[in-house]
């Protein structure tokens, strides 16, 4: 949860938005009167817009001491902590990639589907918490890389389904790969 400062930063924020947005939006209504080029309102304008700016520079400062908090709250929650979910998925695929070894066709599909319902799944319906976390540029940058991960792990389950093992097993450690790098630029990125 947040402390009671955050909290109080990330109210006052959201109050200055609305209060700047609005009288903004009405300043901005007034036509200006007679010959002039401007509304008799125009610093009122200014002054609500760069209220609501402030505003939102409070706010959403807080967001991410928010979505830090909630971690904090569930940092060894497999299933809802995001980072905890990418640094399992890791051993998963080894694993897999161990298993691949000996199984072929179908019996492999079914293993990869407990790993993409355990772990890549529940990440998935998590990035935008991820993308919290590490922002949206550095967030963007690694989401980038799991998703050719999770591609190849479906390369891995059609080449396996149509009985090209040699392709299905090279397509597992590409993805494997591909997770080890997102690893890495995560926590290159974490604070």
């Amino acid at each position: 949860m947040l402390d009671q400062s955050t909290q109080n930063k990330r109210t006052a924020g959201i109050a200055l938005f609305f209060i700047g947005a609005i009288t903004a939006i009405s300043a901005a209504a007034k036509m200006p009167e007679g010959e002039a080029t401007y509304p008799t309102t125009v610093g009122i304008f200014i002054a609500a817009l760069i209220t609501g700016i402030i505003g939102n520079i409070l706010w959403h400062g807080t967001e991410k001491k928010k979505v830090l908090a909630e971690l904090e709250e569930h940092k060894n929650d497999v299933n809802s902590n995001p980072v905890i979910l990418l640094e399992a998925t890791i051993p998963a695929i080894e694993a897999l990639l161990r298993k691949a070894e000996t199984l072929v066709g179908m019996e492999l599909c079914v293993e990869l589907d407990k790993v993409l319902d355990t772990y890549v799944h529940p990440f998935t319906e998590r990035r935008k918490t991820f993308q919290d976390i590490l922002g949206q540029a550095n967030g963007a940058e690694v989401l980038l890389i799991i998703a050719y991960a999770e591609r190849m792990l479906n390369r891995v389950w059609s080449a396996s389904s149509d009985g090209y093992p040699d392709e299905a097993k090279n397509c597992l450690e590409d993805s494997l790969n591909n997770y080890r790098s997102a690893l890495a630029k995560m926590n290159e990125y974490l604070p």
